[in-house]
């Protein structure tokens, strides 16, 4: 009976283990964060679009939901929000972001 149960343990305690490791590995994804002004006529779905790399729509609107502190959607034009970018995308950088930055 007893060796069952270290037995079970054991099993338990590796699956952790490797259950840890895949959600490393999941998570070590290469993936920045860049701040970027709304331009005109975006959302939050064709920014997703743009950005999301491998991550689906919604997981990338939730990142940036939760990263600016958003209950909803909505964006507006001129706004600066904390995007995820995959690093195989272009980056966010454009003179727009630097001019809001110089004026600041």
């Amino acid at each position: 009976m007893m060796k069952n149960i270290l037995k079970f343990f054991s099993y338990v305690v590796c699956a952790a283990v490797v259950l840890c490791a895949m959600g490393l590995f999941m998570l070590n994804e290469d993936v920045t964060y860049n701040e970027m002004n709304i331009p005109e006529g975006e959302d939050l779905y064709t920014l997703a679009e743009k950005y999301r790399g491998t991550l689906s729509i919604s997981e990338w609107i939730a990142i940036v939901k939760r990263e600016n502190d958003m209950y909803g959607t909505y964006v507006y034009e001129g706004q600066t929000l904390i995007i995820p970018v995959h690093k195989d995308l272009p980056s966010v950088e454009d003179d727009s972001i630097k001019l809001a930055r110089n004026t600041q």
